[in-house]
């Protein structure tokens, strides 16, 4: 594809007249950066020339980089006075070379849910559990659950008055139309699962370990970011146990009611002693061999944190003490990425809470490529594999502008056009870190193609994680390491 950005600049006699159809998943690829030592690139004639002669390769360049201090004012597109302050420590990985990794976004189609389901049930029967092929029984229950939790009641006793005051919000025509559609569902019921004919539902039943498990595919509109509901296109797959109560700690299960959920144990909670009778190692050792069944492309590890459980499942976080909550087992993170580099960690769009639409005001595509593993004494009990991706390609002989190149650039894309960037304050701007990142950039002529590409994010950081990667910032800019392109941020996701 031909990247499109804002704008191109010269600075220092660098000729950057790179095209971005390397960068961006297209199939023709007009320049070759496979060179070993420099960066190539093509003039109007079609001739190659040494974009930055000799020097350091890789990231051995960054070795002795300074902290970049700088301060400017420029104008907006309004003639108001913005003043910039650049404080920054310079952030890059713990490699030599970074690539271009070119990744797509596969289907949730019949062929990929059916490649998936075998993945995880093997040969067994495998049976739809969608509301529409549930046996009675089951849809009984769950049209219990859902408008009477608080008590039994059959089917013949809903009516709409009672189900408006539980209910609150829901208007009369609403609570009729669910009312009908699980009336009619119970008619058309029969008394067992039916078994999978074509894989054309999002919900599935089968047996894994010997135990049923549920496996749901799902895309939605909206997502949680920072504890608020955000506007967001996401695609997950969760793997869960049709009966928790089979895998809980035995305080929990007695206690009748109970909720699985993973925390990373803040002041909240206190300090837990997890009482899982597996070791972290060994847990470990289970959730790399499903990791591995599974085939899919979540390579990094991310880490892991405790499982912890509920006892309540409507306790409130920072309500709960002694035996309320108890830690039992471990969630093991898995990530996309490339040279134990997560592109998780290095995203962007889940630390800024302006990130959550374009400026069009159409929804973002979450970032977040995450596999999470349930484990504890009873073995893998869930998976929940948030944005898959398949990578298609690596270009492992990048080569990266120098950082005074990159410095230059920022310093004249804002001096000359402040509004292309959506920076929360208006006035004066400051920014403490320049971290080498891997960002997305998507195809824009084939829809669920990307690369990520190595990435300057000049930004202000407010927090960052045991591991050094930013989890909170406030403003941002982001260049192309390779091609000193600006990448817009807004008509990537």
């Amino acid at each position: 594809m031909r990247g499109e950005t804002r704008k191109r600049r010269v600075w220092l006699g660098l000729v950057l007249c790179l095209s971005m159809n390397l960068l961006t998943g297209c199939k023709e690829k007009t320049i070759d950066y496979d060179v070993d030592g420099v960066t190539e690139s093509s003039t109007e004639n079609g001739s190659k020339s040494a974009a930055h002669g000799n020097r350091k390769k890789g990231l051995a360049q960054f070795a002795d980089a300074k902290d970049w201090y700088d301060a400017w004012t420029a104008a907006d597109a309004k003639g108001n006075w913005v003043d910039f302050l650049v404080d920054a420590k310079i952030n890059v990985p713990d490699v030599e070379q970074m690539s271009v990794v070119e990744v797509k976004e596969p289907e949730f189609d019949s062929a990929y849910k059916k490649q998936m389901a075998e993945r995880l049930f093997g040969d067994g029967e495998i049976y739809y559990y969608d509301m529409a092929h549930l046996p009675k029984a089951e849809v009984e229950k769950r049209l219990e659950d859902y408008w009477k939790p608080s008590r039994v009641i059959t089917a013949g006793e809903y009516d709409a008055q009672t189900v408006k005051i539980e209910m609150g919000a829901r208007t009369q025509e609403e609570i009729n139309q669910e009312l009908s559609y699980y009336r009619e569902t119970l008619e058309a019921a029969g008394d067992s699962y039916v078994p999978v004919n074509e894989y054309d539902v999002d919900e599935y039943l089968g047996t894994y370990e010997g135990k049923s498990f549920e496996l749901t595919f799902m895309e939605s509109g909206s997502a949680k970011s920072n504890d608020a509901e955000v506007i967001c296109r996401s695609k997950e797959i969760l793997f869960q146990a049709k009966d928790l109560s089979q895998f809980c700690p035995k305080e929990i299960r007695e206690s009748g009611d109970f909720n699985l959920m993973y925390t990373a144990m803040d002041e909240n909670f206190g300090i837990l002693e997890n009482q899982c009778a597996l070791s972290e190692e060994d847990a470990k050792k289970l959730a790399d061999r499903f990791v591995d069944e599974m085939g899919m492309d979540y390579s990094v590890d991310a880490g892991s944190i405790q499982l912890g459980w509920w006892k309540g499942a409507s306790a409130g976080m920072g309500q709960n003490e002694g035996i309320d909550f108890i830690a039992d087992g471990y969630v093991f993170l898995y990530d996309a990425g490339v040279d134990s580099i997560s592109f998780t960690k290095c995203g962007t769009q889940e630390l800024e809470r302006n990130f959550s639409e374009n400026k069009s005001g159409e929804p973002q595509y979450l970032m977040k490529a995450r596999m999470e593993v349930y484990v504890n004494e009873n073995g893998v009990i869930g998976m929940k594999a948030q944005n898959p991706i398949e990578i298609t390609g690596i270009l492992d002989k990048t080569e990266l502008l120098p950082l005074e190149a990159i410095q230059g650039i920022v310093k004249e894309q804002l001096a000359g056009d402040v509004s292309m960037f959506r920076f929360e304050s208006k006035k004066a701007i400051t920014f403490n870190e320049a971290a080498l990142v891997y960002f997305r950039v998507r195809d824009k002529e084939n829809a669920g193609y990307y690369s990520y590409v190595p990435t300057w994010r000049l930004a202000f950081v407010k927090y960052h994680d045991a591991d050094g990667y930013a989890t909170w910032i406030n403003e941002q800019i982001l260049i192309n390491a390779i091609d000193g392109s600006v990448i817009d941020f807004y008509d990537e996701a």
